[in-house]
């Protein structure tokens, strides 16, 4: 089991020291371990790449595979505490995507941990990507992801809101939008998992007379389309919780109509079956439904 740990650690992190860090034990711990691994499957599973370490093709297959089933077995093992108590809490370790702990998560996660007794969150802030391989390792116990449900091989999800999306103008001047105009502007990378749900409800809006949205420029988060925006760099497309959130007024911001993302909560299906979580699991839904109504 530790050898098996050591190599998906190196595999995530990309060299001893930070594998040793996040193991809590010493690099050469670490080569010890993948050492003995190697001798025992018999080839090579890792090799240098300059200050880095590399896994080689056979030890990335052998990581695809070790991982999900090291994750499902301590899943069974710990029911749910995630083998970290505090105090008599049981402590969840989990993901929220960028833009959602920047604005409306915190909040809204609070309102949870007020609610469900005997449990603790660690919070880690990531892209969905991130957070959707580490919930898929077991490093997670769930996460809040943006646009992540058609990409969840292993996974399953609670859908928690559909947060609208919504123009940012630039230099917040006022901005008037004619039917069938065509707007450029500035959004987040077209690989993020938000564009997965995103470019149909775009298509559909300019089928329906609305505006053509044509994406000018990419950066690497919500939180700097709208602060360039701001700035006047040109228009910017964003979920309206972290527009608000970074002091745009609402009154400037513009709708378009349908057009939103969905932030859902996913975890593996073993997790989502854990009796000691079924309680954290029925609020965390109560309050996604709240939260749904509350931006209608």
């Amino acid at each position: 089991m530790e050898t098996y740990e050591s190599l998906i650690a190196l595999w995530r992190s990309g060299t001893m020291a930070s594998a040793a860090n996040r193991l809590r034990i010493t690099p050469s711990a670490i080569s010890k371990r993948i050492a003995l691994l190697e001798e025992e499957v018999g080839y090579k599973l890792i090799e240098p790449r300059g200050r880095k370490v590399e896994l080689t093709p056979a030890g990335v297959r052998l990581v695809e595979r070790l991982a999900p089933l090291l994750a499902e077995m301590k899943s069974l093992l710990s029911d749910g505490s995630d083998d970290e108590t505090t105090r008599g809490e049981a402590q969840l370790k989990i993901g929220v995507t960028d833009s959602v702990i920047a604005s409306w998560g915190p909040l809204f996660l609070a309102s949870i941990t007020r609610k469900v007794r005997g449990i603790k969150l660690e919070i880690h802030a990531h892209r969905s990507p991130v957070i959707a391989e580490r919930v898929l390792s077991g490093e997670f116990v769930g996460g809040l992801c943006a646009g992540a449900e058609s990409r969840l091989s292993g996974l399953r999800s609670i859908s928690l809101r559909s947060e609208p999306m919504v123009l940012i103008p630039s230099g917040l001047k006022k901005l008037s939008i004619g039917r069938q105009a065509e707007i450029e502007v500035i959004s987040i990378e077209s690989h993020a998992l938000t564009w997965s749900g995103l470019r149909g409800k775009l298509r559909e809006l300019q089928e329906s007379g609305g505006p053509s949205i044509k994406v000018r420029s990419e950066v690497e988060s919500f939180a700097a389309v709208v602060q360039l925006a701001k700035a006047g760099f040109g228009h910017g497309l964003a979920p309206i919780g972290i527009a608000t959130a970074l002091g745009v007024p609402s009154s400037t911001l513009v709708s378009l109509k349908s057009v939103s993302r969905e932030v859902s909560w996913i975890a593996r299906a073993s997790t989502l079956g854990r009796s000691s979580l079924s309680e954290f699991f029925r609020v965390l839904e109560e309050e996604g439904r709240q939260i749904q109504h509350a931006s209608k």
